[in-house]
């Protein structure tokens, strides 16, 4: 019985494994070199990377989204229906808007745009914005997402952490990584 319940709470666990601080290819056309070790995670659409545990800090890398895909896969399918789905045709106003809906309907609450600004991102007309809310546990978390539109696909990297400490405890790695994102063939 001993057995079987530890493999079961196993089965249950997150599988990381260990990104090293050189060049690292998040899909076939967009990568990143971090300048410290992270631990990460693979979902569908993007890798999860952290250092502290994903509930205080974490960094999401989208592997490109396309016609129809939505920013989060959720556990539970009604609301996995109701979340929003990203178009080429949105302008990037209408991406942070998508970005913050995603957010809303995955169980963040109290979700508050900061400053939107147009950036270059991986040498791509891009954006980043700041956000603010409140996890499902009621942790104050800070970020800001940035990303950029190229071959069809929108690169996003989401970076966030708890308010207090965490958020700024890595802020300066994550800003090197970003400098550091290319699109290859990438046509704008």
């Amino acid at each position: 019985f001993l057995a079987f319940s530890l493999l079961i709470v196993l089965a249950g666990c997150q599988q990381y494994s260990l990104v090293q601080a050189e060049r690292i290819s998040i899909s076939e056309n967009f990568s990143v070199e971090p300048d410290t070790n992270w631990n990460k995670r693979t979902t569908d659409g993007a890798e999860i990377w952290t250092i502290d545990g994903e509930s205080l800090q974490s960094l999401r890398l989208f592997k490109g989204l396309g016609d129809g895909d939505t920013l989060f896969k959720l556990a539970n399918a009604e609301r996995q229906e109701n979340m929003p789905t990203y178009s080429d045709t949105m302008s990037l106003l209408e991406i942070r808007e998508f970005i913050e809906t995603s957010l809303v309907q995955s169980n963040a609450t109290n979700v508050k745009g900061g400053v939107f600004e147009p950036r270059k991102f991986a040498g791509h007309d891009g954006f980043r914005f700041y956000i603010t809310f409140f996890d499902k546990n009621g942790l104050q978390i800070k970020g800001f997402v940035e990303g950029a539109k190229a071959k069809g696909k929108l690169f996003v990297v989401f970076y966030y952490g708890a308010k207090l400490y965490y958020y700024d405890k890595h802020l300066k790695n994550v800003e090197n990584m970003i400098q550091s994102a290319q699109i290859a063939n990438a046509q704008s």
